[in-house]
């Protein structure tokens, strides 16, 4: 077998490795998310600055001004990893549906190269909007210096990879568009919404509190907070680690099973 061509390549060849299926792969989905495009750049720029300029500044002028907007801050870092998650979802359902999937890991590319390659677009366009919001609160008043700015990007990237892997996951089981859009609506708002993003939970009623409790979100919100506050406690950690690993293997699990499965059978 010879690979899938691609112009004058092909996707993977015997012997080719590890890194060549993943670098294919993520050639590939680089292109498909218009990543290489500026136009892709300011669209991905317009949505955190749209959160942290209307509600966050906004916000803030009622709450408590810089100190208000240095503890959302954060929140709103760890909500665009959310985002990824509508991308992801789209292209797999396409990848599923078309019989891409698995024609490319029948052609012999590996089931994690082929995850990698299917997320670092969403990461590198979430890490790009955490650069933004870092910037503009420092715009605004609020810097958190260099070290725990890094921190803060690098505990975003774990929310990023994990719901990413969990719209992943879920595309890859769903059978149309529709059913893709409905889960996205219902799914997104409540997530962001019941975690502490805007409010802390000590001023909620219980009900709201025991719901943000079993939002994975709120953990990951918790952990980057803590990071930009100088220091982070050991639940959020823990669980939002645990948390990734477990998506990350189901993740490879589930491209595993499309390498038979397509939507046309």
């Amino acid at each position: 077998m010879t690979g899938l061509p691609v112009g004058d390549r092909s996707i993977s060849r015997p012997g080719s490795g590890w890194w060549h299926a993943l670098s294919t792969v993520l050639r590939l989905e680089w292109i498909s998310a218009e990543l290489h495009t500026r136009q892709r750049w300011v669209a991905i720029a317009v949505l955190p600055a749209a959160y942290l300029g209307l509600l966050g500044v906004g916000l803030s002028s009622v709450l408590g001004g810089e100190s208000y907007l240095a503890w959302v801050l954060p929140g709103v870092v760890v909500m665009q990893a959310l985002s990824g998650m509508s991308r992801i979802m789209a292209r797999t359902v396409t990848e599923r549906r078309w019989g891409l999937a698995a024609f490319k890991l029948q052609a012999g590319i590996s089931a994690s190269a082929y995850v990698i390659g299917m997320l670092t677009p969403g990461i590198a366009a979430f890490v790009g909007q955490a650069v933004i919001i870092l910037v503009l609160g420092a715009c605004l008043g609020v810097w958190f210096g260099v070290m725990t700015s890094v921190l803060v990007v690098t505990g975003g990237c774990v929310a990023a990879v994990f719901w990413e892997c969990l719209g992943y996951c879920v595309a890859a089981a769903i059978r149309s568009y529709q059913t893709r859009d409905f889960l996205l609506t219902v799914i997104v708002m409540p997530l962001t919404f019941s975690a502490p993003v805007f409010y802390s939970l000590d001023s909620v009623p219980t009900f709201l509190r025991l719901i943000a409790r079993v939002n994975p979100l709120t953990y990951q919100v918790e952990l980057v907070r803590g990071f930009s506050q100088g220091g982070t406690g050991v639940l959020p950690t823990v669980i939002s680690i645990v948390e990734l690993l477990i998506a990350l293997a189901a993740s490879v699990w589930t491209t595993s099973r499309m390498r038979e499965l397509s939507f046309e059978g």
